[in-house]
């Protein structure tokens, strides 16, 4: 009952917005009630109701590196960016994607896609406060491997003199990955979300697990540098909760 009146309280946020739709999914059996919201104006603020979100990103188990991508032992990114989106159906270039943690823009952080989070750990993304909402795809926006002079880097950087995002094989080897365009962005799908979207609650901490999955990406050769291609799921878990 909490979970549903939390929800409640997100759909009463954001009901003031003109031209906004509204959908429901409720699950009697568990006390699930899910709010879908979309096709709002550009500028209809979302919420002023705030949720924390803490994340993770990683892989929940050791994966074989038989199935890893090229054998690989680290795959390093550098985030400067997470962001969500309403709607299922925004492309990169909609104006209303919501970035869920600040922080990063200012330091960025590189992350090891193939480390094993610890869903009780603080985890190096850190948290922030965003708006509460039930939000349908999300993308991981990364540092350039030739950033701009000026541009915020990670303080720390794995990949030497490659780039900012790469990948360590298992002979000891970095190879750059390759990126369209000059901006890398990693999306991930209203598919890929744990239940079709991901719900923020509002004056509450949430959980955001963002896991890779070796076993289902893909790093093609790509001269001196490798293209991956890579498979992600997102899920809201509470605290400590074990994917």
């Amino acid at each position: 009952m909490g979970l549903i009146c939390a929800t409640l309280l997100v759909w009463l946020a954001v009901a003031g917005c003109n031209n906004t739709c509204v959908s429901f999914t409720s699950n009697p059996s568990t006390g699930i009630l899910a709010v879908g919201i979309s096709d709002a104006k550009p500028n209809c603020t979302l919420t002023t109701v705030k949720g924390t979100v803490r994340f993770q990103i990683g892989i929940s188990s050791m994966p074989s590196l038989i199935t890893s991508p090229s054998s690989a032992r680290h795959i390093f990114v550098s985030v400067r960016g997470i962001e969500a989106h309403l709607s299922t159906v925004a492309d990169d270039d909609s104006h209303d994607w919501q970035e869920l943690a600040p922080q990063l823009a200012r330091q960025p952080v590189q992350v090891d896609l193939m480390a094993r989070f610890d869903p009780c750990a603080a985890g190096p993304l850190g948290e922030s406060a965003v708006p509460a909402g039930v939000y349908s795809q999300m993308r991981l926006r990364l540092v350039a491997n030739r950033p701009d002079t000026g541009e915020a880097v990670p303080e720390v950087n794995a990949c030497g003199n490659v780039g900012f995002n790469c990948i360590v094989r298992a002979d000891g080897s970095i190879r750059r990955i390759a990126f369209d365009g000059g901006s890398p962005t990693l999306r991930i799908a209203k598919e890929q979300i744990d239940a079709g979207s991901l719900l923020v609650l509002p004056d509450a901490g949430n959980a955001v697990t963002i896991e890779f999955h070796s076993n289902l990406s893909l790093a093609l050769p790509a001269g001196e540098a490798v293209r991956l291609v890579p498979v992600f799921s997102a899920a809201r878990r509470a605290a400590c909760q074990s994917p």
